[in-house]
């Protein structure tokens, strides 16, 4: 049986950037049952959001340690056809990142992981697995087999 990869939306990589503790957790909790990962239009969002060169370095190091899936022309492909199907959900250009990195996620075969109850939790797609996780929860691996 091949391991799950679970690849990390922008929000649980900010929360580790932020030394929310739920977030270690969670990232733990996942790296006993897979892999981890995230896109490169997540960490493109998370050095986007640096506001100094220490931020940066600690945002490598963090980087460093996933896989990243890059954005190629089939998790474009897919990514488009996910915005076609949910244009009520992906229908500004605000949410086009959360539509490359839904592509990104088919086509790696990986559970996204998203803090992004709002976007991700009003459509379906149905090779899209997801881990949409409670923001405001205490515990981040609740319900978590």
């Amino acid at each position: 049986m091949t391991p799950t990869t679970y690849l990390l939306d922008s929000g649980i990589l900010i929360s580790m950037l932020r030394l929310d503790l739920r977030a270690f957790r969670l990232v733990g909790h996942l790296t006993e049952r897979g892999t981890l990962a995230t896109t490169s239009v997540c960490a493109f969002e998370v050095l986007r959001g640096c506001r100094s060169e220490q931020q940066e370095a600690r945002t490598d190091r963090l980087l460093s340690g996933l896989e990243i899936v890059a954005l190629d022309i089939r998790a474009g492909r897919t990514a488009a056809r996910i915005a076609r199907l949910n244009r009520a959900v992906f229908g500004s250009t605000n949410t086009v990142p959360d539509a490359l990195i839904a592509g990104c996620s088919v086509e790696r075969a990986a559970t996204l992981v998203t803090l992004n109850r709002r976007q991700f939790s009003d459509f379906r797609y149905p090779a899209l697995e997801m881990l949409v996780v409670e923001q405001d929860g205490a515990d981040w691996t609740a319900g978590i087999a």
